[in-house]
């Protein structure tokens, strides 16, 4: 099971971060919903299976060359009832990413940074 639904997180960011979804060759618009030092969870147009490798681009308006290109797995997808049918975030997705420790704090500060 997904860790990020059953343990307290240790930094938690309430963020709106845009980013671009990148699964095979698809592009799909995405906002970040919550980040953890582990986890990120998304919510995205459709769906994307579970262990599907996806590479997320961060929508940046400086060039923070760190998080250009961040790559990681769906590890657990589904859809938000409470959403529209018709809308277009209703899918959530949480993703596991590979980052350095840098790469961590400049997504953490990019997410204090959305929520402001």
């Amino acid at each position: 099971m997904f860790s990020f639904f059953h343990k307290k997180p240790v930094h938690k960011e309430n963020c709106a971060m845009r980013a671009v979804l990148q699964h095979g060759v698809n592009l799909t618009m995405a906002a970040a919903v919550d980040l953890t030092d582990e986890e990120f969870l998304i919510a995205a147009e459709v769906p994307v299976e579970s262990g599907t490798p996806i590479t997320l681009y961060p929508a940046l308006e400086d060039m923070e060359s760190n998080l250009f290109e961040l790559k990681g797995e769906v590890v657990k997808c589904y859809e938000n009832h409470f959403a529209s049918s018709f809308g277009d975030n209703r899918f959530h997705m949480g993703l596991r990413l590979e980052m350095s420790s840098e790469q961590r704090v400049a997504l953490a500060r990019l997410a204090a940074k959305s929520t402001n």
